[in-house]
């Protein structure tokens, strides 16, 4: 009897030292949530910007975050003027080629509504204001020629000659003008001219729409 309340004390003083420590772990689990250790989660870093973005219905250039101001892109497509947004002609129902000038440098180029440096042709702004550009730059010369060919009853042929090449194609309608068989349209690549015929064959200009 005596050797087993011996060996029965140890055992229990082991259990006694080991309980404490079942009851830390436990307490542990199953305590409040917020006595819980977890790892942080890293917050991802935001992509800096570099390329041309639209904001607000605007085009901008971002290089490595920064905007960019007074600049063309590598493509020499777009310019980006003082406040970062792109130059381009205002967004008007009645037309989608229609053109705005602008002065940068020396020169003056031409940008559709989309902020895209124009091509080499004849193109109209949103009053109907003619321009010939070369490569997107402003030809003076031609240009005033065009201005004063398109204005209403100047002589239709000289207006032809300016536009060069034959129109892709040709609406007549009757015309309501004093003198006037019927009026024409002539659709060209960038532009509509609308001219009357008269009765003896000459033709004279109504006037310039953008496409």
């Amino acid at each position: 009897m005596k050797k087993w309340k011996k060996l029965l004390i140890p055992a229990m003083c082991v259990f006694m030292l080991q309980t404490p420590v079942i009851a830390s772990a436990d307490a542990t689990v199953s305590g409040n949530a917020a006595s819980v250790i977890t790892d942080p989660v890293a917050t991802p870093a935001q992509a800096v910007k570099n390329g041309i973005y639209t904001e607000s219905d605007k085009k901008y250039l971002y290089v490595n975050g920064v905007k960019k101001k007074n600049c063309w892109d590598k493509t020499k497509t777009y310019y980006f003027g003082k406040n970062g947004a792109a130059y381009a002609a205002p967004k008007v129902a009645e037309s989608k080629k229609n053109v705005k000038v602008f002065k940068i440098g020396k020169k003056k180029y031409g940008f559709d509504r989309n902020g895209c440096k124009v091509k080499t042709g004849i193109y109209a702004d949103k009053n109907g204001t003619p321009y010939y550009f070369k490569k997107g730059v402003l030809v003076e010369k031609k240009s005033a020629q065009l201005k004063k060919a398109s204005k209403f009853r100047a002589n239709g042929k000289t207006l032809r000659k300016l536009m060069g090449k034959k129109p892709s194609k040709t609406t007549t309608s009757s015309s309501c003008m004093t003198g006037v068989k019927k009026d024409l349209t002539l659709t060209y690549a960038n532009i509509y001219v609308q001219l009357g015929k008269k009765k003896n064959g000459s033709e004279i200009v109504y006037g310039i729409q953008a496409r």
